[in-house]
């Protein structure tokens, strides 16, 4: 879906999901505890939609926050029919749900496509067995796989979501998930660092000192070369890092864990900085370069704060790594997003994003044959 998707969020609660996985307390994430959720759910609907204006792309209401295929039935039915007058008005395309893998029946799917849904996500977490136990997920990868499968066989827009830093949780555990979901071909992942959050079993266990969370700085390094997997093969990533949370920010629900509200562009931002780093290096390799010289990065202007990093912290990192050189990182309109030019007082260089990528990916799959 290569057009423009404007989501209009609801949040539905956990009411019908028999599970309660390691890593969740649904109120803490939602921000929510709801004691009529239909009435809430209801409300939520009449208030988002109360303003919505016809707007070009592919507009959808989003049952997020629950299991949504948990439910019954009769609660599907009269959540989504909650939809229908604004999918009859034009004001919405399509809806989409988030669920588990293993409620996703042929009979549940029919009813979903009936009923008008267009994307179903899948919490999905990890693909390796022993992380899936640890997080008390309930189900192994292969018992689930043949479902997903029959997914892909509908015409639903396919999402899938993992988790990095699980218990028992690896660097290369977790990439070995993001190749796994290259083989589904999905139509977008998200991807979420582990957070202990209040009221959660992780919560307990972080107390007790049997599980530690990854480090910010970890947290960032592992999802950058998860992306970098993605991005090589055209899948697309939609979220990096819960989005912002009031009781995240001001540490009520929040108990460890790497949070930061702009994780994404964290990441990001560490793409570019082995990109320059590799580039830096390749110049020294095979130029012969005065103390002093100047290397001057330019990059398109929408990918300037990404490239410099939170606090010019791309800009320290180069100049700590690199002392004998002036390092710059500049806008220049000319150059495109996907590009990255390099002035040096000896030459002018254009180095194309892709091609980095490809060479990281390369390098990431070797590293997991070795």
């Amino acid at each position: 879906m290569d057009e423009k998707v404007v989501i209009y969020p609801v949040f539905v609660p956990m009411i019908g999901c028999p599970h309660q996985c390691a890593f969740c307390n649904q109120r803490s994430i939602t921000g929510k505890s709801i004691n009529n959720p239909l009435m809430d759910i209801k409300d939520q609907v009449e208030s988002i939609m109360g303003t919505a204006k016809m707007r070009d792309g592919h507009k959808e209401m989003a049952f997020f926050g629950g299991s949504f295929t948990c439910l019954s039935m009769d609660m599907q039915n009269t959540i989504l029919e909650l939809a229908s007058p604004y999918l009859e008005a034009g004001l919405i395309d399509g809806i989409r749900i988030s669920t588990r893998p293993d409620y996703i029946s042929e009979e549940i799917l029919d009813n979903l496509q009936d009923k008008g849904v267009t994307t179903i996500e899948l919490g999905i977490q990890s693909t390796d067995p022993i992380v899936l136990e640890a997080s008390e997920r309930g189900y192994r990868y292969e018992q689930i796989l043949d479902s997903i499968v029959n997914l892909m066989k509908y015409d639903f827009q396919v999402g899938l979501q993992m988790m990095t830093g699980l218990p028992y949780d690896t660097r290369l555990k977790s990439i070995k998930t993001a190749l796994d979901f290259v083989a589904i071909k999905p139509s977008f992942v998200r991807i979420y660092p582990t957070l202990v959050v209040r009221g959660a079993t992780l919560e307990e266990q972080f107390t007790q000192g049997e599980y530690s969370p990854l480090s910010l700085d970890d947290a960032v390094e592992w999802i950058r070369d998860i992306k970098i997997v993605f991005e090589h093969h055209n899948i697309n990533v939609i979220r990096i890092g819960l989005q912002a949370q009031e009781g995240f920010n001001k540490g009520q629900d929040l108990i460890g864990g790497p949070y930061h509200p702009a994780f994404g562009e964290m990441v990001e931002s560490s793409i570019y900085r082995v990109w320059m780093s590799d580039i830096i290096q390749s110049l020294l390799d095979y130029e012969s370069m005065a103390p002093a010289s100047p290397i001057a990065f330019r990059v398109h202007p929408s990918r300037l704060s990404q490239a410099i990093g939170q606090k010019k912290y791309n800009i320290l990192y180069l100049s700590k790594i690199f002392p004998n050189y002036k390092v710059s990182i500049e806008q220049n309109n000319l150059v495109e997003i996907g590009d990255m030019a390099v002035f040096t007082d000896q030459t002018q260089l254009l180095y194309s994003r892709k091609s980095f990528i490809s060479q990281r990916y390369e390098g990431i799959v070797q590293e997991m044959t070795n």
